[in-house]
C-alpha cells in the first residue's frame, strides 16, 4: 500500500479550516452544547486532541513494525479521557489539540513508503495504519459540523464525501450524498 497522499492533504486542509474557527472560540462558546448529545464544544475539541494523540501512538508503532492501539483504555477509557480534558480551561484544550495535530503530521512523516500496510488496532478492529489519514479527515470535518457553529454537512469537501461515502451513508444518512 502506498502513502495515502490525498487523505493526508485532506486531513491537513480540514484541520487548518477548523483551527481558524477554533481561534475565535471563547470560554463561553466552548461550554455551550454541541450537536452531540451530552457533549459541549469543549468535549469535541478534547476528543479531537485525544484522537490525534491516539493516532500518533498507532503511527509511531507502525513506523517500527509494531501493532499500535488507538485507545489503550478502550471505549470507557476514551470517554473518561474526553470528559476530563473537556473540563480543562479552553486555552489548555486548544493548545493541546494543536500540539497533538502537529505531532500526528510529524508521525505520518516517519512512516516508510512500505509501512502504510502495518496493522493497527482501532476501536472497531484491526486495519492498516494508512486508515489513520482518512479517519482523521473524517473526525475533523464531521466534528466541525458537530460543533454547531455554521459549518454544515453541505460544506463538507466533495473529495472527502466521495472518499468516505460508505461511512457517511451508514453513520450520517441524513447528510447530503457525495456529488457524482
Amino acid at each position: 500500500m502506498s502513502k495515502p497522499e490525498a487523505e493526508l492533504v485532506g486531513a491537513a486542509a480540514a484541520w487548518a479550516r477548523l483551527d481558524r474557527f477554533l481561534g475565535q472560540l471563547t470560554e463561553a462558546d466552548a461550554r455551550a452544547r454541541s450537536r452531540l448529545d451530552g457533549w459541549t464544544r469543549a468535549h469535541i475539541v478534547a476528543h479531537l486532541w485525544g484522537n490525534a494523540e491516539g493516532f500518533v501512538g498507532l503511527v509511531n508503532a507502525a513506523a517500527v513494525g509494531r501493532v499500535g492501539v488507538h485507545y489503550p483504555g478502550g471505549p470507557e477509557g476514551r470517554l473518561r479521557d474526553i470528559a476530563g480534558r473537556a473540563a480543562l480551561p479552553l486555552d489548555v484544550i486548544l493548545d493541546a489539540a494543536r500540539v497533538s495535530q502537529v505531532g500526528l503530521v510529524d508521525a505520518w512523516d516517519l512512516v516508510a513508503s512500505d509501512g502504510w500496510d502495518q496493522p493497527s488496532r482501532f476501536l472497531d478492529g484491526t486495519r492498516p495504519v494508512s486508515d489513520t489519514a482518512l479517519v482523521r479527515w473524517r473526525e475533523t470535518v464531521v466534528h466541525h459540523v458537530d460543533l454547531d457553529v455554521g459549518f454544515e454537512p453541505e460544506d463538507l469537501p466533495d473529495d472527502y464525501r466521495r472518499r468516505d461515502a460508505t461511512w457517511l451513508s451508514e453513520h450520517r444518512p441524513d447528510w447530503p450524498p457525495p456529488p457524482p
